[in-house]
């Protein structure tokens, strides 16, 4: 039993190091995904629709890192992964 509870501590610490680490890699990175996405415009989109896809993709830059980084804990506790930019980008 002992085994069991030892294994199922380094299975939560170690998940909870890779949801962090998910979290954090994004907002360390210079720009945004509507940058990313928008990036093969080339500049040719009015800031009325990257305003449009930065609330689509729950960007708030007025959000504090660590009230974001608790509402992102929450939706994932809840199933709630977000929108894949590599699947809004390819199906255009």
């Amino acid at each position: 039993m002992r085994f069991v509870l030892r294994r199922l501590g380094f299975f939560l610490v170690t998940l909870w190091a890779a949801v962090t680490v998910n979290f954090l890699i994004p907002r360390l990175m210079p720009g945004n995904a509507v940058l990313a996405m928008m990036s093969r415009y080339k500049g040719h989109v009015n800031p009325e629709s990257m305003h449009a896809l930065q609330i689509a993709f729950g960007i708030k830059t007025h959000e504090s890192l660590v009230h974001a980084y608790f509402t992102y804990l929450g939706n994932i506790a809840q199933g709630h992964f977000g929108i894949s930019l590599t699947y809004v980008v390819k199906n255009e």
